[in-house]
C-alpha cells in the first residue's frame, strides 16, 4: 500500500512540477513575446494595485509549485516524514492562495470590468495612431483587431470620435478592423474600399450583415470569449484544488508510516 501511495506521490509532484514549470514558461512568454506583451500592453492597466496582487499571486503560485513538485518527489523517494509535512503544509497555503485569488476576482469584478473598458476606449480615443505605426500601443491595436477579428472596444463606432478619424477624416475605421489576409505587419486587407463603404456613418447595413467589416469591438470578443470558457475555468480550478487536498492526504499518511518506522529503526 505505501509503495502504491509513493509512486502516486511521485507522479502527482512530478505533474505539479510540470505545471509550475509550464506557468513560468508562459509568464516569461508573454514578457518578453511581443503579440502577447501587446495584448497586456492594451488590456492590463499595470497603476491599479489589484492587477499588481494577481500577477505576484500567479506568479508565486508558478514558482512554488515547481518548488513543492520537487520536495513532494524527494520526500517519497527519501521517505523523509518532515519533508512531506512541509509540502503538505505548502500545498495548504496553495489552497488558501487559491482562494484569495477567486475572491479577489470576485470582489473586484465589476471594477476590473470597468477599468478595462475606460483604459481601452482611452488608448483607441487619443493614443492610437495608425496602421503603419511602430509604437507599442497601435501595434498591439493592430495585432490584436486582425487576430481577435474585431474592432474598436465596443464596436467600430468607437473610432467615430477618435483622434485617428480626426486625422484620417476618409478612414472611419483603422484598416487592420477590416478582413485581413495575414498578419497585422505584413498583411493586407481583402477589400478596404468596401470595408469603409460599411463603416461610413457607423450604422449597420440595411441587412444587418457586414461582409468586408469586423464590427464587434475587441472588449466584446475577449469578454464573450472568457464568459464562454467560463465553466471549463472553474472546472480547471476545482480539479487543481481537489488534486491537491488528494496530495495533502497522502502526505500526511506517508509522513505518519515514515514517521513511526523511523522510530522503530
Amino acid at each position: 500500500m505505501d509503495s502504491c501511495v509513493k509512486t502516486l506521490m511521485f507522479i502527482f509532484n512530478f505533474i505539479i512540477w510540470l505545471a509550475g514549470a509550464a506557468i513560468l514558461i508562459i509568464g516569461i512568454v508573454v514578457a518578453v513575446n511581443n503579440p502577447f506583451k501587446n495584448y497586456f500592453t492594451v488590456t492590463i492597466n499595470f497603476n491599479q494595485a489589484y492587477w499588481i496582487v494577481v500577477l505576484v499571486i500567479i506568479f508565486a503560485t508558478a514558482a512554488i509549485l515547481v518548488a513543492i513538485g520537487f520536495l513532494g518527489c524527494c520526500g517519497a523517494c527519501k521517505e523523509n516524514s518532515c519533508m512531506l509535512k512541509m509540502y503538505a503544509a505548502i500545498l495548504f497555503i496553495l489552497i488558501a492562495l487559491e482562494i484569495v485569488g477567486i475572491v479577489l476576482i470576485a470582489v473586484f469584478h465589476n471594477q476590473i470590468q470597468q477599468d478595462l473598458e475606460s483604459n481601452m476606449l482611452n488608448q483607441t480615443t487619443a493614443s492610437y495612431f495608425n496602421e503603419t505605426s511602430n509604437d507599442a500601443l497601435s501595434i498591439a491595436w493592430n495585432e490584436m483587431m486582425v487576430d481577435l477579428q474585431c474592432c474598436g472596444v465596443m464596436s467600430y463606432v468607437d473610432w467615430s470620435t477618435s483622434q485617428y478619424h480626426a486625422k484620417y477624416t476618409n478612414n472611419p475605421v483603422p484598416a487592420t478592423c477590416c478582413r485581413w489576409n495575414g498578419d497585422a505587419i505584413t498583411g493586407s486587407p481583402v477589400n478596404l474600399s468596401n470595408c469603409y463603404v460599411e463603416a461610413k456613418g457607423y450604422t449597420a447595413p440595411a441587412n444587418g450583415t457586414f461582409v468586408d467589416l469586423h464590427p464587434t469591438g475587441c472588449y466584446t470578443t475577449i469578454e464573450n470569449t472568457l464568459i464562454n470558457n467560463k465553466t471549463i475555468v472553474i472546472a480547471i480550478l476545482a480539479a487543481v484544488a481537489g488534486a491537491m487536498l488528494l496530495g495533502i492526504f497522502a502526505a500526511c499518511c506517508l509522513a505518519k508510516t515514515f514517521s513511526g518506522s523511523n522510530a522503530y529503526a
